[in-house]
C-alpha cells in the first residue's frame, strides 16, 4: 500500500507539475501554447486507452513487473521531452508518458492492493494508495515551481523531475504478490474480459460515473492546468 502510494505520489504529481511549463516552452520552442496542451491532453488520452490492456498484462505478468516496465516508459518520456527542440518530440515524449502512467497508475497499483488487502480493511487500504495521486499535487508541483524559478531553464527542471521520477521502478518491488498455484485458472485474454465487462451492468454503471470524473478532471481539468 506504501509503495503504490509513492508510486502514484511520483508519478501523478510529476504530471500535475507540467502546467508551469507551458510559457517557457512556448518561448524557448517559438510555438503557441496550444501546443503543449494538446500534447498534455493527448498524453491523457492514451493512459485511459491503453489502461485496460496494461491492467491484462499485470494481471498475467504481475503488477509488480508492469509498473515497473510503466515507470521506466514514463521516465524515458520525461527525458525525451526535456530534450524536445521541436514540436513533434515534445508531443511523443508527452504520449509515451501517458502510456507509462497507464502501466504505472491506478489500474495495476489498485488491483494488487487489493488482492494483498483482507475484505475488512480493503477500502481504507484503497483510499490512502489512492490519496498517494492527491498529495503527489500537493507536494511535487510547488517542489516542480521552485525549481524552475530557481533555475529559469525548463529543459533542466524537467530533467529533474524524470530523475526524482526513477525511484518508481525500485518502488514496484513492494508490489510483488506470491507465485500462483499452477492449477490457477489463467486470466482472460484482453478482448475476452472486454467483452464479459461490456455485457455486466455495474460495470457500465461505475464507467458512467467515472466518466464524468474523467472527462472533466482529468481531461479538461488537465488541459485547464495547463494553462491556469
Amino acid at each position: 500500500m506504501i509503495c503504490g502510494a509513492a508510486i502514484l505520489t511520483i508519478g501523478i504529481g510529476a504530471r500535475q507539475s507540467f502546467g508551469i511549463f507551458q510559457k517557457p516552452i512556448a518561448a524557448d520552442l517559438k510555438v503557441g501554447r496550444e501546443l503543449w496542451s494538446f500534447a498534455n491532453a493527448l498524453a491523457m488520452l492514451m493512459m485511459g486507452a491503453f489502461s485496460p490492456f496494461l491492467g491484462n498484462l499485470a494481471d498475467r505478468f504481475g503488477a509488480a513487473r508492469t509498473v515497473a516496465a510503466g515507470g521506466l516508459l514514463y521516465v524515458a518520456g520525461m527525458f525525451m521531452t526535456a530534450s524536445a527542440s521541436a514540436g513533434v518530440v515534445l508531443t511523443l515524449g508527452n504520449v509515451i508518458c501517458g502510456i507509462g502512467m497507464a502501466a504505472a497508475g491506478f489500474g495495476p497499483i489498485l488491483g494488487a492492493v487489493s488482492r494483498r488487502t483482507p475484505s475488512e480493511e480493503r477500502s481504507v487500504a484503497l483510499g490512502v494508495t489512492t490519496a498517494g495521486g492527491s498529495i503527489g499535487q500537493f507536494a511535487i508541483v510547488p517542489f516542480a515551481s521552485l525549481l524552475q524559478h530557481s533555475l529559469d531553464n525548463w529543459h533542466t527542471t524537467m530533467s529533474i523531475l524524470a530523475v526524482v521520477s526513477t525511484a518508481m521502478v525500485p518502488l514496484a518491488l513492494g508490489l510483488r504478490e506470491p507465485r500462483a498455484p499452477a492449477s490457477r485458472v489463467m486470466p482472460l485474454g484482453s478482448g475476452a474480459a472486454l467483452q464479459e465487462a461490456f455485457g455486466t451492468r455495474g460495470f457500465w454503471l461505475l464507467t458512467v460515473g467515472f466518466f464524468v470524473c474523467g472527462f472533466h478532471v482529468a481531461f479538461i481539468g488537465a488541459s485547464a492546468r495547463v494553462h491556469f
